[in-house]
C-alpha cells in the first residue's frame, strides 16, 4: 500500500472503528459498555430514556444496578437544574401511556419529592394524583418514597392529598379493588397521612371503612359510598347476582371471591371488565372454555382488542400487547399449571390491536431502509418491564408497523453481517418474530446498513435501525452514513431506535439528518414517519 494511502486510511472516518473516536471528535466521544466510542446524549434525553424505557433487567453488557443507580443521578442532576420541569416531563410520560410500565415515572416523581428543592417536592406532591392514577400506583410510589426517605411532612401530605383531592366514588372504587400492594394497605397509609375529615359524611365513612380491619364489616350507624355496599355484598352474592353487579355497575373481578368467579362471572367480565384486565386473562377466559369457535364471547373478544379507541384510552401499551400475544400463542401462563389451546381468532384479534394501539401514522412516501439488530445482546436483553420479551423480537414487531404503513421498505438482519429478512405485508406479529429469532447472528457492525446500500448502490431515503446500542464492531455508523451520502449523491437519513436507557447516542447528534429515537416509545412510528417527511439529510 502506498504511503499516501496510509495516510488516507489513518485520517479517514470511513476507516476508523469503533474502539478509536472519529477524528477530530475525541472530546465529543465517550466509550459505552463493549468498549465502543459514541456521542453521549443530555440528561434531559437520558430522562425521557429511562421513563420510557427504565433499566429494568439491565443490559447484555451493563448491569442493571449499574444502569438503574446512573438514572437515578440523572433524575437528581435534572432536578437540580430545573426541578419543576422533571415533574411536568414526568406527568406528560406517564399520562400519555408512551411506556410499558408507569413505575420509572413514579420513581421519577418519588426521587423528585425526596430530593428536590422544596418548591420542586411541593409540586411533585400536588401532582402525584396525575401520576398515580389507580391505588397500584399509590403503594408502589410510597415503597419507593419511604425507602429513600421516610415519611416527612411533605409525603404525609402528597399522600392525604391523593385521597382527598379526588371525588369520594372514586375513592371508594380504587379501596375495594386494590386493597394492598408492596407490603402496603389503605388502612397504612391512611394512618400515616393522618387525613381529618369533620363530620358524618361519606369520606368519613370510607376513610373509617378503608382503616378498620378486614372482615370487620359496616357500621350499621353509617352511610357509605355505593362501591363499599357492593364489594361486601359481593362475598355472600349468587351467581346471578354477581353477574348483575358486573353488567349494572361494572363490578371488578378483584372485588369477586375467588370461589365465586364462575364461567358465567367471567363471561360477563367479557363486555364489563377493563381493557388490561381483557389483555391479560385471554388465557384464562380459553382455559376456561368461554372462547369456542362461532360463540358470542368470542365475537365480544375480537371487537374489543380491535378498537382503537378504547385501547388507546385505557392505555394498553403496544408492547403489553405483544407481550399478551406472546404468552398467549405459547398455549400456558408464565406461573402456575394453567394450559389452553390457542384459539386463531384471539391471535389474529391480539396482532391486529398491536398495531391499532399506535397513533395513526400518516405514510412518508420515502424509500426506507430497515435494519434490525440480531446480534448475541439482542436475544439476552429483556423489553424494560417485560420478563421475557426479548428486545429482538419486539424490534421487530416496532419495525413492522413502519413497514405496514410505508409502501416502499425493504427489511434486513444485521450482526457482522447482512441478510435479507422476508417479511410479507400480511404477515402476522408471531410469523416475524420467528423469521428473526431464527437468525444466527454474531458481533455488532451497526454501520453495514450504510455500506451495504453504498456496495449494491441501493437508493435509500431512511435508513432506520433497531438495537440495543450494544456496539463492537466495524466503523462509525455517522461515517458510513456519509460515505453512502457522498457516493450516492442522496441525502440520506439515520434514525436509530435504542432498547435502552442509557447516556449514548449512536446517530451523530450534530448531523440534522440523524436522530436517536426511544425505540419503544408508542410515538415512536410517527416521530420517524415526521421525520422522513422533513428536508434531505446531511444539511
Amino acid at each position: 500500500m502506498a504511503r499516501n494511502d496510509y495516510l488516507r486510511n489513518l485520517n479517514s472516518p470511513q476507516h476508523t472503528p469503533h474502539s478509536e473516536p472519529l477524528p477530530g471528535r475525541d472530546s465529543e466521544m465517550v466509550l459505552n459498555s463493549t468498549g465502543g466510542f459514541v456521542f453521549p446524549v443530555t440528561d434531559w434525553v437520558r430522562l425521557e430514556r429511562f421513563l420510557v424505557l427504565g433499566a429494568a433487567g439491565g443490559s447484555f453488557y451493563a448491569s442493571e444496578r449499574k444502569l438503574a443507580r446512573e438514572n437515578a443521578d440523572v433524575v437528581e442532576r435534572c432536578l437540580n437544574t430545573d426541578g419543576e420541569r422533571v415533574v411536568d416531563t414526568i406527568v406528560t410520560i406517564s399520562e400519555a401511556g408512551r411506556a410499558p410500565s408507569n413505575d420509572e415515572a413514579l420513581f421519577a416523581l418519588a426521587v423528585a419529592i425526596t430530593k428536590g428543592d422544596p418548591a420542586t417536592r411541593k409540586y411533585a406532591a400536588k401532582m402525584l394524583p396525575r401520576v398515580a392514577r389507580i391505588a397500584t400506583h399509590l403503594f408502589h410510589f410510597v415503597d419507593y418514597a419511604q425507602s429513600m426517605r421516610g415519611w416527612g411532612r411533605v409525603l404525609k401530605w402528597a399522600v392525604r392529598n391523593w385521597y382527598d383531592s379526588q371525588d369520594v366514588n372514586k375513592i371508594a372504587f380504587q379501596a375495594v379493588k386494590y386493597v394492598s400492594r408492596d407490603g402496603w394497605s389503605h388502612r397504612d397509609l391512611l394512618n400515616q397521612s393522618s387525613p381529618v375529615v369533620d363530620g358524618d359524611t361519606l369520606r368519613s365513612s370510607l376513610y373509617d371503612y378503608m382503616a378498620r380491619k378486614d372482615g370487620a364489616g359496616l357500621d350499621g350507624r353509617r352511610k357509605y359510598p355505593q362501591w363499599v355496599h357492593l364489594a361486601e355484598e359481593a362475598k355472600t352474592a349468587n351467581e346471578k347476582r354477581l353477574v348483575e353487579m358486573v353488567h349494572d355497575h361494572r363490578l371488578p373481578m378483584e372485588v369477586i371471591p375467588s370461589e365465586r368467579r364462575t364461567n358465567a362471572v367471567y363471561a360477563a367480565m367479557i363486555e364489563a371488565g377493563g381493557m388490561t384486565w381483557l389483555v391479560r386473562n385471554l388465557g384464562t377466559l380459553t382455559a376456561r372454555g368461554i372462547l369456542k369457535p362461532l360463540s358470542p364471547e368470542l365475537t365480544q373478544v375480537q371487537e374489543r382488542l380491535t378498537n382503537q379507541v378504547a385501547l388507546q384510552k385505557a392505555r394498553v401499551h403496544p408492547i403489553s400487547i405483544l407481550k399478551a400475544l406472546q404468552v398467549y400463542q405459547n398455549g400456558h401462563g408464565e406461573k402456575g399449571g394453567q394450559t389452553w389451546l390457542p384459539s386463531p381468532k384471539v391471535i389474529d384479534a391480539l396482532d391486529r390491536a398491536f398495531y391499532v394501539s399506535f397513533d395513526a401514522v400518516e405514510p412518508a412516501g420515502k424509500r426506507f431502509l430497515l435494519a434490525l439488530d440480531i446480534s448475541g445482546s439482542m436475544t439476552y436483553n429483556r423489553v424494560a418491564g417485560m420478563a421475557g420479551m426479548e428486545c429482538r423480537g419486539a424490534s421487530a414487531a416496532m419495525a413492522l408497523v413502519t413497514h405496514r404503513t410505508e409502501p416502499t421498505t425493504h427489511v434486513m438482519g444485521f450482526s457482522h453481517d447482512f441478510v435479507a429478512i422476508d417479511i410479507g405485508a400480511s404477515d402476522r406479529l408471531d410469523t416475524v418474530i420467528r423469521k428473526i429469532t431464527s437468525r444466527k447472528f454474531g458481533e455488532t457492525r451497526i454501520a453495514t446498513p450504510m455500506e451495504w446500500a453504498l456496495r449494491e448502490k441501493i437508493d435509500v431515503d431512511v435508513f432506520v435501525i433497531y438495537t440495543d446500542g450494544e456496539i463492537n464492531a466495524g466503523p462509525h455508523p455517522s461515517a458510513a452514513l456519509d460515505a453512502y451520502r457522498q457516493g450516492m449523491g442522496i441525502g440520506a437519513k439515520l434514525v436509530v431506535c435504542d432498547m435502552y436507557s442509557n447516556g449514548h447516542s449512536i446517530a451523530d447528534p450534530k448531523d440534522a439528518g440523524s436522530i436517536n429515537i426511544i425505540g419503544f416509545d408508542t410515538t415512536a412510528p410517527m416521530v420517524i414517519s415526521d421525520f422522513a417527511k422533513q428536508g434531505g439529510g446531511g444539511e
